[in-house]
């Protein structure tokens, strides 16, 4: 029989675990719940897993409720599935001489780092449940991959809800309401710098048009920290043209060309499919009209890849990543966890330099 934790969480502790709970489920499917309960059935045999959504969430708020899954391992949680995914990531290298700073691997050295600049109060700072109206820092910290930096900013969404509707009589009028339910939504923004690999990474859940604005507040705080000199734009160009080349090569790639454009001296040639197509190297006509291009006379300037996650619990899946050489940057389409997105971010990051 399994044995509910020792210490066991205070009335307090469950409330501000059932929040963090309920605000992680409004945005994540039942597949990365049910990955979570099963890692925690795993220690605890008798925590329930569940199929559908409805009952994945009810077994996850019962573990809470007994004890058997606390806020400490629901924060753990958070930082692997929140603000990973559906979002913009721009790629940086890292050099050599930034990797080897105390601070990267000393708390102690970090927070001496931030008193200076006056960032100190922002040192592992965990308040998930703060969303505020503005877009502003969270957190900063190290972990066991290097260091991050985390924005968070609340606003709302309406969604439509005909269940509400209403029809009604006013002052002899009638009157039909379409009603909205208003949902709060809530947008993470990270930095993540990891000196292991020699890359860092700026994470965005926002629209195009706020990219600028928000890399001015990253870099008002970064560059406090470190010269702007340590980190240079990876070039995305050259992962869509040696990605694309493995892929003609490799019928088992784990990254499958959807669309790609390469482009010389202001003149330009993309390969694309029809939407009905599986993808266009499916044409054996037009796959050999790639062949005959030398890839290395031309850059890669957009591209679409349909990637293989490999993870495991039951997490092997395809995702859809847009990557722009333009604009240094990198879309991905689906939700992710963290460690899937890493282990993408390398491979991209080992074909830019």
């Amino acid at each position: 029989m399994a044995v509910i934790p020792r210490d066991k969480p205070t009335n307090r502790e469950i409330k501000a675990s059932l929040l963090l709970a309920d605000r992680v489920v409004e945005k994540q499917g039942a597949l990365f719940i049910r990955e979570f309960l099963r890692k925690a059935a795993s220690k605890d045999k008798e925590i329930r897993i569940g199929a559908t959504k409805r009952d994945v969430v009810q077994n996850l708020n019962n573990a809470i409720n007994q004890g058997r899954i606390q806020l400490d391992a629901l924060r753990q949680w958070v930082l692997e599935v929140e603000g990973w995914g559906k979002q913009h990531v721009y790629l940086y290298h890292v050099s050599e001489q930034l990797t080897k700073a105390l601070w990267l691997k000393s708390e102690k050295a970090l927070e001496i780092k931030l008193v200076k600049a006056c960032l100190k109060k922002y040192l592992n700072k965990r308040d998930e449940l703060n969303f505020s109206e503005q877009l502003e820092l969270g957190h900063i910290g190290l972990n066991n991959d290097g260091f991050q930096c985390v924005w968070r900013q609340g606003t709302t969404h309406r969604k439509r809800d005909d269940t509400k509707d209403e029809r009604r009589k006013i002052d002899g009028d009638s009157y039909e309401f379409d009603a909205f339910r208003i949902q709060p939504m809530r947008a993470v923004m990270r930095f993540e710098l990891r000196p292991k690999e020699r890359i860092a990474a700026l994470f965005l859940q926002r629209p195009m048009t706020q990219h600028e604005e928000a890399k001015v507040k990253v870099k008002a705080i970064l560059f406090k920290l470190f010269n702007q000199t340590e980190l240079t734009e990876a070039n995305i160009g050259n992962a869509i043209r040696i990605l694309d080349q493995q892929d003609m090569d490799n019928t088992n790639s784990l990254y499958k060309s959807k669309q790609v454009k390469f482009h010389r001296q202001g003149a330009s040639i993309e390969f694309i499919a029809s939407p009905g197509l599986g993808g266009w190297k499916d044409v054996q006509k037009v796959r050999d009209v790639r062949k005959a291009l030398d890839p290395n006379a031309f850059s890669g300037e957009n591209a679409h890849f349909k990637v293989q996650l490999t993870g495991t619990g039951g997490m092997q899946r395809e995702v859809v990543m847009a990557l722009s050489a333009r604009d240094h940057r990198m879309y991905f389409f689906a939700q992710m966890k963290a460690d899937e997105i890493w282990t993408t971010l390398k491979t991209i990051s080992a074909h830019t330099k």
